[in-house]
């Protein structure tokens, strides 16, 4: 039987396009993701940093006032106060997503073209004092600025330290703009005071982490002198360097409401002039601090007289910053064989005491040994021929006896003795934290009836008081230091 034929038959598949449907389709999702990475790096990214850099600026502005007021507090206490400056910042970490660099920022100090702080138009009210510190006082000083270096944030200011007064700053508008953050220190209508703080010292770091400026005593705490107007009827002339203008720090400050105050003038050199309409006794108080390397301790400048009894001479030496200095080589210099010895370093106040030889009278120079100018000589008159003779010269000494908590509130009651020859002694309590100043009193006039209670404010934050005793003029000396709890 024969086979049947054998059918060929031919099947045919479609076209499958499946696969590369899914391929497409992750091809286009994958596109469509890395455009919208894109984009968020180059929008919200920026966005995000340039906040964090605000945010950052803001910080290193509270930090710089802090170091401001550390520099401020440094002159007036003699106590340094470290601050820890963040002078750049980190960015968060990103997955899929670039940052830039970390931010820096650089901190340094810098000289002006004229650096010179200057009083004019004054002139010290003690006698000796005023061999130095006739018609004006100068100085020179520095100031500090801080520099960012962001990503993101355009036209960040620089923080701009000088002459008292924090300032944003901004080198590129109009040649240099300043703002006033806090007020100034130069002029006090209410208590008749000069205040001058003068940097010194070299500092220049760059980098994203933080940085400890320590500020340096080199002429503090500031010491005060009673001075008066050397040309009647002609304003007191207080003229600092300055990239503020005097609008700027007449309108921003508490300056442009203090009475005495008659004028802020600028000058073509970065300076600006205060014009001060005090026409009787002032007090003026200066002090240098250090910040960085290569600081300068002043020398001393002048020799003043504390006290002539008579039968015992005390002078006390210092700076051009009217600061007491220790360690002071003292000799005399004419009428050498009136005195029991010729030369005494001055102590830890300052000061060296000459007794004179029993029996002796005559005139005497006393000098400062290093230097040889006229402000470091003081001339005497002594007189030892009668035994216990001490109407020369006034006596000072003060003792606290108690200081307790005033019936309440935030006051100390302070009972002290001052015992004094001097009618017109004054004396200062201060409430203390550690040895800072907490609180002060003004000048109280010592009483003819001894003790003598007076209240100063800080009982919440005190470790101790301090009264200190002022001559007539305004020079310290004597002081008692007890604890409080």
């Amino acid at each position: 039987m024969p086979l049947p034929a054998r059918v060929h038959t031919t099947v045919r598949f479609r076209d499958d396009n499946r696969a590369v449907t899914v391929q497409i389709g992750a091809v286009l999702l994958f596109a469509t993701l890395i455009i919208a990475l894109s984009l968020y790096q180059a929008t919200v990214v920026p966005s995000q940093n340039a906040d964090i850099e605000y945010k950052h600026s803001q910080t290193v502005q509270n930090q710089m006032t802090d170091v401001r007021n550390g520099l401020l507090r440094s002159a007036a206490t003699g106590n340094s106060q470290p601050v820890s400056v963040a002078l750049g910042t980190q960015y968060p970490s990103r997955v899929f997503l670039m940052n830039p660099p970390p931010a820096t920022g650089t901190l340094r100090t810098g000289s002006y073209e004229n650096s010179t702080i200057r009083v004019s138009n004054i002139n010290a009210t003690n006698e000796e004092t005023r061999h130095f510190l006739n018609g004006s006082w100068t100085a020179s000083t520095k100031y500090l600025e801080y520099e960012p270096n962001y990503h993101e944030y355009d036209n960040a200011p620089n923080l701009l330290y000088e002459t008292s007064i924090l300032s944003n700053f901004y080198p590129n508008t109009n040649s240099g703009t300043a703002i006033p953050l806090t007020e100034q220190l130069l002029v006090d209508n209410e208590t008749r005071t000069i205040t001058l703080v003068t940097l010194n010292g070299s500092l220049s770091t760059t980098r994203a982490s933080s940085v400890t400026v320590s500020p340096e005593t080199l002429s503090a705490p500031y010491q005060r002198v009673q001075v008066q107007p050397n040309e009647a009827g002609e304003p007191v002339n207080v003229s600092v360097p300055t990239r503020l203008s005097a609008s700027q720090l007449e309108d921003r400050t508490d300056l442009g409401s203090h009475p005495g105050v008659i004028d802020v003038v600028d000058t073509p050199e970065d300076r600006v002039v205060v014009q001060v309409d005090w026409t009787d006794q002032f007090t003026l108080q200066t002090a240098r601090v250090g910040v960085g390397s290569g600081t300068e301790n002043p020398p001393a400048h002048y020799l003043t007289l504390v006290e002539n009894r008579g039968d015992r001479v005390t002078v006390e030496a210092r700076d051009r910053f009217n600061n007491a200095e220790s360690g002071v080589r003292v000799n005399v210099s004419d009428g050498k064989a009136l005195f029991e010895r010729n030369e005494t370093p001055t102590d830890e106040s300052g000061r060296a005491t000459f007794e004179v030889t029993d029996g002796t009278s005559g005139n005497a120079t006393l000098r400062i040994l290093e230097n040889a100018t006229t402000y470091e000589r003081v001339r005497v008159d002594v007189d030892a021929t009668r035994s216990g003779d001490s109407d020369n010269g006034p006596t000072y000494g003060v003792t606290i006896n108690s200081a307790s908590a005033a019936g309440g509130g935030n006051n100390i009651e302070v009972e002290f003795s001052a015992d004094t020859t001097d009618d017109n002694a004054t004396v200062v309590i201060q409430s203390l934290e550690d040895g800072t100043v907490r609180e002060e009193t003004e000048n109280i006039a010592v009483e003819d009836t001894q003790p003598q209670t007076e209240n100063v404010k800080g009982a919440n934050q005190a470790t101790g008081v301090r009264v200190i005793l002022y001559d007539e003029d305004g020079i310290e000396q004597d002081r008692d230091v007890v604890p409080y709890s």
